[in-house]
């Protein structure tokens, strides 16, 4: 009977595992960055930045930072 309780457990553990990494993989994220000029190593203003496979744009402020939100996840 002990044996039989441990593999419930187990796999009640696993799937709950995979429900949390199911959640996880669904909720959009950011993509942050800086823009630099590569050759005088100073931060870019007023340049845009794109995501080509959702068409999600945003522009650098006076320090060369963007934030892109609510991102799906993914490779871009």
């Amino acid at each position: 009977m002990r044996t039989g309780f441990s593999v419930w457990a187990a796999l009640l553990g696993i799937l709950m595992i995979f429900q949390a990494t199911a959640a996880a993989q669904e909720a959009p994220g950011a993509i942050r960055g800086v823009v630099f000029d590569a050759d005088f190593d100073a931060p870019l203003g007023g340049v845009d930045v794109l995501i080509v496979e959702s068409g999600r744009r945003a522009q650098t402020g006076d320090q060369g930072n963007y934030v892109l939100a609510e991102v799906a996840p993914g490779r871009y």
